[in-house]
C-alpha cells in the first residue's frame, strides 16, 4: 500500500512538471533555399508586419532563416510583464547555448545591455516603460562568437501581443573575418498571451555571402541562438510566477 502511493506521488509531479514545462511546437530551419518563407509564423497581422519589416525596410533577402514555436503555461501575468522582460536586455547577460563546434555550453553574452544610441553607446538601465508599442531602443551585445555588435530593436505592443526586431546595426565577425555586413541580422521575439498558454515565436534572419566555413559557422550558431533565446525569455517569465 505504502509502495502504491509512493507511485501514485511519482506519476501526480511527473504530469504536474510536464503541464507547467513549455513544449516545442515546431522548428524549420532554411539555407539557400528557392522559397525563404518562414512557415511557422502565427496568425496574426502584428506579428506578420514584424517578420515582413526587416526585409521591406533594408531590402534584405536572407540566405538563412531559423524559427522555432513554443508554447508556455499562462501564469497569470499579462502581456506588460513580457513586454518589460523583452526590454531587459542587461538580463541576457551570461546565458549560455551549446557551442556545436566546441561540443559543449558556453556563455552566449559576455555582456549585454541598452545603450542610449548607435553614436555614444552609452549604458543606461533597461527600459520598462508600460507600454511598448512604437518604441525604438538601442541594445549592444558583446557575442561569444561574433565580437560586439551594436542592435536596433523596434517594439510591438496590442493588448494581448508583444514583439520585437533586433536588427544589427555592425558587422558580425568569425575570428577576424567579416562574416556578416551591418543591418543583415534581424532577430525577431514574438509573444501572444491566451487563456491557458503564452505562445512564444522566435526568428532569426541572415544575409551573408557564401564562404563554406563561415556559412557552416553562422547557420549553426544562429540555430543555437534561437534555443537560447527562448530558454532566457522562459527563464524570465517563470521568476515572475
Amino acid at each position: 500500500m505504502k509502495k502504491a502511493k509512493i507511485f501514485l506521488l511519482i506519476v501526480c509531479c511527473l504530469f504536474f512538471v510536464s503541464f507547467l514545462s513549455a513544449e516545442k511546437l515546431g522548428e524549420n530551419v532554411l539555407f539557400k533555399e528557392q522559397d525563404m518563407s518562414p512557415t511557422l509564423v502565427p496568425d496574426s497581422p502584428v506579428i506578420k508586419e514584424v517578420t515582413d519589416f526587416w526585409k521591406k525596410t533594408y531590402d534584405k533577402n536572407p540566405v538563412f532563416i531559423c524559427e522555432m514555436l513554443y508554447e508556455i503555461p499562462a501564469n497569470g501575468t499579462d502581456i506588460n510583464d513580457i513586454s518589460k522582460i523583452l526590454r531587459s536586455f542587461s538580463t541576457m547577460e551570461g546565458i549560455t547555448y551549446y557551442s556545436n563546434s566546441n561540443k559543449k555550453y558556453e556563455v552566449l553574452y559576455d555582456s549585454c545591455y541598452t545603450i542610449s544610441d548607435l553614436q555614444n553607446q552609452k549604458k543606461v538601465a533597461d527600459n520598462h516603460v508600460e507600454n511598448a508599442n512604437g518604441l525604438t531602443l538601442y541594445m549592444l551585445q558583446n557575442d561569444n562568437s561574433f565580437g560586439t555588435t551594436p542592435y536596433e530593436v523596434k517594439f510591438w505592443q496590442t493588448d494581448n501581443e508583444v514583439a520585437m526586431n533586433a536588427v544589427s546595426k555592425g558587422p558580425l565577425y568569425v575570428k577576424f573575418v567579416k562574416a556578416v555586413k551591418e543591418e543583415n541580422v534581424c532577430l525577431t521575439l514574438y509573444a501572444k498571451q491566451e487563456q491557458q498558454k503564452i505562445l512564444v515565436y522566435i526568428l532569426a534572419q541572415a544575409e551573408f555571402a557564401s564562404v563554406p566555413l563561415v556559412q557552416n559557422k553562422i547557420r549553426d550558431s544562429f540555430t543555437a541562438r534561437v534555443e537560447a533565446l527562448f530558454s532566457w525569455l522562459e527563464g524570465q517569465y517563470n521568476e515572475i510566477k
